[in-house]
């Protein structure tokens, strides 16, 4: 399979792949040796109110959660109108939506509830395939120190939101509320008020 890259492709790949090169230099030049200082801690920062468990944030999570999010909106808008005759970067975002649009049809029974679905879906999933694929690239990280805190670069992967245990709660609870709302649209409030007290009375009897 032949690959054509556009001279923009080139471009960021020989800027990335110039800047892994003079690191690597750069360290073989000063001897240098990485250090496990500080591996599995967290960068964590008290806020001024309260002192709860929602009094304290992971400063990289915002950051790095608020950069994927700037870059997926971006990247929609570049290409926010499509081509009769694809590209390259457009024959691969219709692949992807196509089959995620066709698994959430087989999945969602009811269909006026497919698009909704999808959107919801799909959003998460370029968001956690973004997160996670960072964990697989050299960057920035942050080492907790008694000072402060302390920036590596290319001592460890950037940092995933994913990794923190709040994010996947986050959603973990936002697709649990969106299923619920979804389910008393389309069964109506009492209908599933009934069923679902119906289902934890089963589950309870199984578990007993």
């Amino acid at each position: 399979m032949k690959v054509s890259l556009t001279k923009g492709d080139k471009i960021f790949l020989g800027v990335l792949g110039t800047g892994y090169i003079i690191t690597f230099i750069v360290m073989q030049i000063t001897n240098h040796t990485f250090e496990l200082e500080g591996l599995g801690q967290r960068w964590i920062v008290q806020l001024p109110f309260g002192s709860g468990l929602f009094s304290r944030v992971n400063p990289m999570t915002l950051f790095v959660s608020w950069g994927l999010m700037a870059i997926l909106i971006i990247f929609a808008l570049s290409i926010k109108k499509f081509e009769r005759i694809p590209g390259k970067k457009q024959s691969l975002i219709e692949m992807l939506l196509e089959y995620l649009y066709e698994l959430t049809k087989d999945t969602v029974p009811k269909k006026e509830f497919v698009k909704p679905t999808f959107y919801i879906a799909s959003t998460l999933f370029l968001f956690i395939i973004l997160s996670n694929l960072l964990g697989a690239i050299p960057g920035i990280d942050t080492i907790p120190t008694e000072n402060g805190v302390k920036f590596t670069l290319f001592q460890s992967s950037w940092y995933s939101p994913t990794s923190d245990l709040n994010t996947n709660a986050t959603l973990a609870v936002f697709v649990l509320i969106i299923s619920h709302a979804f389910a008393i649209k389309a069964k109506g409030l009492l209908t599933w008020l009934k069923t679902f007290f119906l289902n934890q009375i089963q589950l309870c009897s199984q578990l007993i």
